[in-house]
C-alpha cells in the first residue's frame, strides 16, 4: 500500500478487513470439509487429503475469480474508479493467491493434528450448543417445508419483493455524499 501511495483511512481499513474475511473463509470451508470427513470416521490423514481433493479445485477457482474481479473498480475511468480504485488495489495486496493458498495448506496441516472428530457430548456446553442447532435445523426444515408447498406464493411474494426494490430504487436520491453531509 506505501508503494501504490494509499494512506490507511477508512476505505482502505474496510478493504483490510474484507480481506481477513476472504481468507478466513477459505480456511473455514477447508475445515469444515475435514470435520466432516472425520466424522464418517476416516483417518485424520485421509480425511485431510480426502477434504483437499473434494473442494481444493472450488477454492482455487474462488481465489482466482475473486482476485480477478477486485481489480474490475480499479479499471473504471470514471468518478467511481476513482473512488474505490484505493479500495479495490488494497484489498487485491492483501488477497495475494499465495497467501490465501498457504491459509488453505495450514487449515489441512491443523486438520492433520486432530487425533477424532469431536464428541457432541463432551461437556455441557457442547450439549447446549448442539440442542439449540438441532432446534434451528428443526426450524429451518419446517420453513422450507411450507414454503415448497406453497411454492406459487412464494414466487409471488418473491416477484412482488423485486418489484418493491426497483420502485425504491428509482424513488431514493442517490449521490456520494448525502444531503446533510453537502456543503451548503
Amino acid at each position: 500500500m506505501w508503494v501504490a501511495g494509499f494512506s490507511i483511512d477508512n476505505i482502505s481499513l474496510n478493504a483490510l478487513a474484507v480481506s481477513v474475511g476472504f481468507v478466513v473463509d477459505d480456511a473455514i470451508v477447508v475445515i469444515e470439509n475435514v470435520f466432516r470427513n472425520l466424522e464418517k470416521g476416516m483417518t485424520p490423514l485421509r480425511a485431510t487429503i480426502e477434504g483437499a481433493r473434494q473442494i481444493g479445485f472450488t477454492v482455487l477457482l474462488d481465489q482466482h475469480f475473486a482476485g480477478r474481479g477486485l481489480h474490475a473498480p480499479a479499471l473504471h475511468g470514471r468518478l467511481v474508479g476513482r473512488l474505490f480504485s484505493e479500495f479495490s488495489l488494497t484489498l487485491t495486496f492483501a488477497i495475494d493467491d499465495l497467501d490465501r493458498g498457504v491459509v488453505v495448506i495450514d487449515a489441512m496441516i491443523c486438520a492433520h493434528f486432530v487425533k477424532a472428530a469431536p464428541s457432541p457430548s463432551a461437556t455441557w456446553l457442547d450439549r447446549v450448543v448442539e440442542k439449540i442447532l438441532q432446534r434451528a435445523v428443526a426450524a429451518y426444515a419446517s420453513s422450507l417445508d411450507v414454503v415448497l408447498r406453497h411454492s406459487f406464493l412464494t414466487l409471488l411474494v418473491f416477484l412482488a419483493t423485486i418489484a418493491l426494490t426497483a420502485g425504491l430504487y428509482v424513488k431514493t436520491p442517490k449521490g456520494f455524499l448525502s444531503a446533510k453531509t453537502t456543503p451548503a
